[in-house]
């Protein structure tokens, strides 16, 4: 699908669920695709090749989906938790969370920009990727505070869980800190 112009409403909608099996879909082009609908399980692939695709939903792009992105291609999941196959974001892509979102996935290699949040309120909370194999990561990651409330000693983020990791983030930007507080990474 090449969607045309990119806009943030999304130059594409599709409001029911994404069913394209064992064809896999492609977005290609500099538009916004926008899924609103949970995806089935028979999906295989949501090839991103150019443009946005935006979450509209839990679980728009289905679990059984293979994920790779392109560069200059994001994923947006816009707040939804997701449950994918696998993630392959290559240098230059973009993946972002919107919120403190959880992407469960089989296997997962960032070589590109995540774009995580946290927050803290009575508890803390954080944007999480988890995955069941090891988890390469290159690339930048950039995590935002969306909450109010100061950050303070002993605060705990969890935002990768996997049995192994390869790699590391060639550039991080964490949210400011109060004096006398540094980050453990």
């Amino acid at each position: 699908v090449d969607a045309g112009a990119n806009n943030g409403s999304g130059d594409l909608t599709l409001n029911g669920p994404l069913n394209v099996g064992s064809l896999g879909f492609y977005k290609r082009g500099g538009g916004s695709l926008v899924l609103k609908g949970t995806a089935t399980s028979g999906n295989t692939a949501l090839n991103l090749q150019g443009g946005s695709v935006i979450c509209g939903s839990v679980n728009c792009i289905g679990a059984n989906a293979a994920v790779p992105i392109a560069i200059a291609a994001s994923l947006r999941l816009n707040g939804f938790n997701q449950n994918i196959a696998s993630l392959n974001a290559a240098a230059g892509s973009t993946v972002s969370f919107g919120s403190t979102t959880t992407l469960t996935v089989n296997s997962a290699t960032l070589a590109g920009a995540l774009k995580m949040a946290l927050t803290k309120g009575v508890t803390t909370d954080a944007s999480r990727l988890v995955t069941a194999n090891a988890l390469t990561y290159a690339g930048s990651l950039s995590v935002t505070n969306l909450g109010a409330n100061a950050l303070a000693v002993g605060d705990t983020f969890t935002l990768f869980s996997a049995p192994s990791y390869a790699g590391g983030f060639t550039s991080l930007s964490l949210p400011s800190l109060p004096v006398g507080l540094i980050w453990d990474t």
